[in-house]
């Protein structure tokens, strides 16, 4: 809920970019919102605005050159962005300078480049501008003006793009937050817990919570936060559908119990998901019956309930980087252990099997699935790893174990990993020694964060 502090919306127009300007910005101490471009010109409780990415979905939306314009907060358009903002405000094109490289950049006096005065910056593309009346050039690169001011609509445009690592991108992005559209620097996580306790105890005065937890960090998390806001008035539920990691519900009852001596509600719902699943051939389908199962066990047992992490009205870490949510973790009390678990699918182990979850084949997947965590955790690259797991796919010549590792990339995919050949081997043996019903195991590189079968 980081929209509900003085925030920077970051509209997202294509990319990967926005989201890492998100993550800039709070790392700064700003609150910041990540917004997709179908919601350009929405300014509740913002301070200053940044369109950031690719420009594609910008350029495609209707009126998004008057939400530039008619903005009651300070802009910033960055790279493709920025030729939006120009054209707007006024401004023209007349070709491109040069495309994709880096090129030295020469800042003049502005509130935007405070305390900067020159440094190399990477380009998608440079274009030779020819810039309104009231703008102001305030940076230069190969004859070319990078950078310009709108003063009497307070929109800045810059022609270069945020790198991972750069610290004068994060002085750029710094000035705007706190000079420009003088914010205040109130975003830590010892505030929020403060903010989300205060809000749970508005939100329910005197009601029982019943919190639905998978077992994974996100609804723990939100478990705590609701257990501080509300003691004993707040429950901790786990619906056993049996699709989950093996060990999962074990874990987080040994993780809640040390961080706030609670015990975990446990509701058995295993023959009702094998009843429902049996011919459900889609990922999706699958997905949602397990969300329905779990909603309708919750509600039996409580009519006001936070659905944490499933199908939620309100969840305490909505809106929450994993890194943020370790940090909340921490204060409430859990283990770094537990804090650095793997995410897993709402959806739990049926969408990670081709085809129908049958019982025969969630118990071969549950016990892959274990042993791959196990020999990761074993060779300690599961600090490393993104994402760690195995599936399941049925073929003509029988039921393949598929081991997935990934290194972060985007939210869409990561980087596949090469695992030491070790793991592997100790891996396969294990597995096929426990699971001799299947064919053989394999490894993908494909870098997809699911399998297809999945979605």
């Amino acid at each position: 809920m980081p929209e509900n502090f003085e925030h920077i919306c970051v509209f997202d127009t294509g990319g990967t970019s926005a989201r890492s300007i998100v993550k800039k910005l709070r790392a700064l101490g700003v609150s910041s919102v990540l917004i997709g471009a179908d919601k350009i010109g929405k300014h509740e409780n913002t301070k200053g605005v940044i369109y950031a990415g690719n420009g594609i979905v910008l350029k495609a939306t209707d009126g998004a050159q008057e939400a530039i314009l008619s903005s009651p907060v300070p802009v910033l358009a960055l790279g493709a962005n920025a030729e939006i903002a120009l054209k707007a405000a006024g401004g023209e094109t007349e070709g491109i300078e040069f495309e994709k490289k880096a090129s030295h950049v020469e800042f003049r006096e502005s509130r935007l480049f405070s305390t900067l005065t020159e440094g190399d910056r990477y380009f998608e593309r440079l274009p030779c501008v020819r810039l309104p009346e009231n703008a102001i050039e305030i940076a230069r690169a190969d004859g070319q003006a990078a950078a310009f001011h709108v003063p009497e609509k307070n929109l800045f445009g810059a022609f270069f793009t945020m790198e991972s690592n750069d610290p004068d991108g994060l002085k750029m992005l710094e000035n705007f937050a706190r000079d420009i559209c003088k914010i205040a620097s109130d975003w830590n996580m010892e505030s929020y817990l403060e903010f989300a306790v205060s809000k749970m105890q508005a939100a329910f005065p005197s009601s029982s919570v019943a919190v639905a937890c998978s077992g994974g960090l996100l609804s723990t998390v939100a478990f705590l936060i609701a257990n501080r806001a509300l003691g004993k008035r707040a429950r901790c539920v786990i619906v056993d559908t049996g699709l989950l990691p093996k060990g999962e519900i074990q874990n987080a009852e040994k993780a809640i119990f040390e961080a706030c001596g609670r015990e975990i509600t446990r509701l058995d719902a295993k023959e009702d998901t094998l009843l429902r699943l049996r011919g459900v051939m889609n990922g999706r389908e699958k997905r949602e019956i397990v969300y329905k199962i779990i909603h309708e066990k919750i509600k039996e047992l409580a009519p006001s309930s936070i659905l944490a992490s499933f199908i939620g009205n309100f969840s305490p870490t909505d809106g929450l980087f994993r890194d943020e949510v370790r940090t909340l973790g921490r204060i409430l009390g859990l283990k770094e252990e537990f804090l650095f678990k793997r995410p897993f699918p709402g959806g739990g182990l049926a969408v990670r099997i081709s085809g129908e979850a049958t019982e025969d084949k969630i118990k071969v997947i549950k016990n892959a699935d274990g042993v791959f965590e196990s020999e990761i955790r074993s060779s300690g690259l599961d600090r490393k790893l993104w994402q760690y797991y195995a599936s399941l796919i049925g073929t003509e010549a029988g039921e393949f174990v598929i081991l997935h590792a990934l290194l972060s990339g985007s939210h869409a995919s990561g980087y596949a990993y090469r695992l030491p050949y070790d793991v592997i081997e100790k891996t396969v043996m294990r597995v096929m020694e426990i699971c001799p019903d299947a064919e053989g195991v394999l490894y993908d590189v494909s870098g997809r964060w699911a399998p297809l079968f999945s979605l």
